[in-house]
């Protein structure tokens, strides 16, 4: 069965088992399962949208879905069926953080696949690769394969963040290199298919933990700094 109609079918079936007594009443929660790492937090296609890190099968970690809901007010939420799912040989166990943007008329979502080289955990030996995934009407998506591989001999390569940025696009993403360096690197695109990598814009101190990468853009640090450079916060 498809992986997105399997993860639908299971929520509605099994959505009514979940105690409301517990059940946040303002704070948006999934329907079922577990949730993490909120994901492309945007406003597009005459909505707001936020994904969210989701197992729906069980209240505990698993292999990572996109779940997804919609609001006007960013009040009143409205869930969505689960965006991704795990299904193809570069996320088979999991569609890890990424983020979202419109482009003409269409919503991107650029996300982490990720593949367990061994067993299952093992962050010793794993495949991460950033991946993209299309939508005419912001409900439902087309995968569009691997648009960034990783640096020779990097694994932990994860967590992009997207955004325009002048006439092309930028996005950036955590990356775990020898000796446990962290960089933050970033990329640009004309099309948000085709990427060119720029170069490390930050390194945290060694061990930091590269993932879940946000870039916001601001123009002035200081009373010296012109309106046209921009820095990153």
């Amino acid at each position: 069965m498809n992986a997105i109609i399997k993860a639908n079918e299971f929520i509605v079936s099994h959505q009514a088992q979940v105690k409301k007594k517990n059940y946040p009443g303002f704070h948006l929660a999934a329907p079922t399962g577990w949730i993490n790492d909120p994901n492309g937090f945007c406003y597009a296609l005459g909505q707001y949208h936020i994904f969210y890190q989701h197992y729906p099968y069980d209240a505990q970690w698993g292999p990572m879905h996109w779940g997804h809901a919609v609001s006007t007010d960013l009040v009143n939420w409205t869930h969505l069926p689960v965006a991704l799912a795990p299904s193809e040989p570069y996320d088979k166990d999991g569609c890890f953080s990424g983020s979202a943007i419109e482009y003409e008329g269409k919503l991107y979502l650029i996300y982490t696949g990720h593949v367990w080289l061994k067993e299952l955990g093992n962050d010793d030996a794993i495949r991460e690769v950033q991946s993209l995934a299309v939508s005419e009407d912001g409900i439902h998506f087309k995968k569009a394969g691997v648009i960034i591989e990783p640096p020779h001999g990097i694994m932990h390569f994860r967590d992009p963040k997207v955004w325009r940025e002048d006439d092309h696009f930028a996005l950036v993403l955590g990356a775990r290199f020898p000796g446990d360096q962290a960089k933050i690197l970033k990329y640009v695109s004309a099309d948000l298919k085709t990427w060119t990598f720029k170069g490390a814009i930050l390194t945290p101190p060694r061990k930091a933990r590269p993932s879940c990468t946000s870039a916001l853009m601001y123009s002035r640090l200081t009373a010296n700094t012109p309106p046209s450079s921009p820095r990153w916060a």
